[in-house]
């Protein structure tokens, strides 16, 4: 089968070097579009995309918007950015990145999309693991660096294109599949969508456009898609899979949606979960970043029900060992729905630590006080610490005890203390 023939020659991005973005310009550039882009900073994503073929550009000017067909841009980007702004003085076509990747989808026959307010990056990255393994060559995309792949992203053979959708912007409701894969539906997100109401509307939306749903069975999923005239809903009954290499009850339901969807698509359940039995993981979930006396984790959790399953999967993991929490909010605005709930989920910890809140560029420090949360913690030690991450790295260090696991848990700032921990547990011995 042909690879998909877009009707873009040449695109420009603004915020190329998000996650989501990255991997949509890889595939551009993997069907022959000429692409361009900007970036507030230099990063690991922007030197890839140069090495691909990419013409990226740090910092943001409205001279870098040259004649595009269409201009692509994150969510981050708001009507001040000097490129947008131009792009709108113009006259070019612009989409949101959502938007953008349902129209690209459309130009495969065959479109898997996996939704939930947890866990999609994972199950994104499973399937199309399963398929590799089993010899498919799927286009991806995938919200997160996976180990086992040069990029998380790829256009594939053409005929079969697997992607994670975002609810955050409400875009999820524009993508049409062929299959399409719900793994939960929680609060996550409802603030910038209009409310709960308008966050569920979006995923009653997706489903509905989507010819075959699979779903994990939970009380919210049955009262959202019983409607769907094509569902598959899987129970904790049916969660049989085990023995892989990463670990938690969490993600032993991943498996086994990604699994029943690739079953779905072809491929022998013998050799789907022989697959997922060799999938290493996401970079950024549950991931040992070192290993000794004392062993680090990192982990992306930033809602109470991640942060659950996290420490869950860590118990599990290392059992009877010490487990010391490092906690960064995402958000005041989780903080301010969420302090109880977080508080609960860190008190099966034997340690907590709670840093200064991550608000991800936007002024709403307002809203909640992360010490919040530590009222909410029963149990166990628990403080609130605003040390640079050197200084805490060191604090740690000299505080670890032979058999502890430090699990730096958050999606902000925090992910700079991991190497400085590992680098100073590395120098101590």
């Amino acid at each position: 089968m042909p690879r998909p023939d877009l009707p873009w020659k040449n695109l420009h991005f603004i915020g190329i070097g998000g996650v989501g973005m990255t991997g949509l310009a890889l595939i551009c550039r993997d069907l022959g579009v000429t692409v361009r882009g900007s970036d507030q900073a230099a990063s690991k994503n922007v030197d890839l995309l140069r090495r691909r073929g990419a013409e990226v550009v740090v910092g943001h000017d409205a001279a870098h918007v040259q004649s595009p067909d269409l201009v692509v841009y994150s969510a981050a980007v708001g009507a001040d950015n000097p490129e947008y702004a131009a792009a709108v003085a113009r006259g070019l076509p612009l989409l949101l990145r959502g938007e953008f990747l349902a129209a690209l989808a459309s130009r495969w026959p065959t479109v898997v999309s996996i939704a939930g307010s947890h866990g999609k990056t994972t199950v994104t990255a499973m399937l199309a693991h399963i398929l590799l393994q089993a010899g498919h060559e799927p286009g991806y995309l995938i919200g997160g660096a996976v180990p086992s792949l040069a990029a998380a992203a790829a256009a594939g053979a053409g005929a079969l294109l697997v992607t994670e959708v975002d609810e955050s912007d409400g875009t999820q409701a524009a993508m049409l599949s062929s299959h399409a894969i719900v793994i939960n539906v929680e609060d996550d997100h409802c603030w910038s969508v209009g409310g709960e109401a308008a966050l569920r509307h979006c995923f009653q939306a997706f489903a509905g456009n989507a010819e075959e749903l699979l779903c994990y069975a939970t009380a919210a999923t049955h009262a959202l898609f019983d409607d769907h005239p094509n569902v598959t809903f899987v129970d904790a009954d049916a969660v049989k899979v085990r023995d892989l290499l990463v670990p938690g009850h969490h993600n032993r339901i991943n498996a086994t949606l990604a699994v029943r969807q690739a079953v779905k698509l072809g491929v022998a359940e013998s050799a789907a979960l022989d697959a997922v039995g060799s999938f290493q993981g996401v970079d950024r979930r549950l991931s040992l970043r070192y290993s000794g006396a004392v062993d680090v984790i990192e982990d992306y959790a930033h809602h109470p029900s991640e942060v659950e399953a996290g420490i869950a999967a860590l118990r599990e993991h290392y059992v009877d060992r010490p487990l010391r929490i490092v906690f960064q909010p995402h958000r005041s605005e989780r903080v301010a729905r969420y302090a109880a709930d977080f508080g609960r989920a860190l008190s099966a910890a034997d340690e907590v630590i709670v840093i200064p809140t991550f608000n991800a560029w936007l002024d709403d420090a307002h809203l909640a006080d992360p010490r919040a949360i530590i009222g909410a913690i029963s149990g166990v030690p628990v403080r609130y610490c605003d040390f640079d991450f050197e200084e805490l790295a060191s604090e740690l260090v000299s505080t670890a005890r032979d058999g502890d696991v430090i699990a730096i848990m958050g999606a902000g700032t925090v992910t700079q203390l991991a190497p400085l921990l590992t680098a100073e547990l590395a120098t101590t011995g």
